[in-house]
C-alpha cells in the first residue's frame, strides 16, 4: 500500500475515533474499537437513520409551508374584504399589468 493511501486511512480512522469530529462528520460516535465489519454496520444504520429524518423532515416542511400558504391566504381574504368595490378594482389592475 502506498504510503499517502496509509497516512489518510490513519488520518481517516483517527477521525472517527475522535468524539466531537465524528458526531460533526457522521451524525454519531463510533466506539475507538470497532471492527471494519461492525463500522460498516454501523454507517448502515446511520445512513438509515438519515434517510427517515429526510423523510420526516421532509414532511414535515411541507406541512409547514401548506400552513403558512393557507394563513397566508386567509388573512389576503380577510384584508379584500373589508376593501371597497373601487379598492378591488385597482388591486386587480395592479395584479394584470
Amino acid at each position: 500500500m502506498n504510503k499517502n493511501i496509509q497516512s489518510a486511512d490513519a488520518a481517516q480512522v483517527k477521525k472517527v475515533g475522535q468524539r466531537k469530529e465524528s458526531i460533526d462528520s457522521y451524525g454519531t460516535s463510533f466506539g475507538k474499537l470497532l471492527t471494519s465489519d461492525e463500522l460498516l454496520k454501523r454507517c448502515d444504520e446511520q445512513l438509515e437513520k438519515c434517510e427517515k429524518w429526510t423523510a420526516n423532515l421532509t414532511a414535515l416542511k411541507a406541512e409547514k409551508e401548506a400552513e403558512i400558504k393557507a394563513q397566508r391566504i386567509e388573512a389576503l381574504k380577510t384584508s379584500v374584504s373589508t376593501m371597497s368595490a373601487e379598492e378591488k378594482a385597482e388591486i386587480i389592475n395592479l395584479l394584470n399589468a
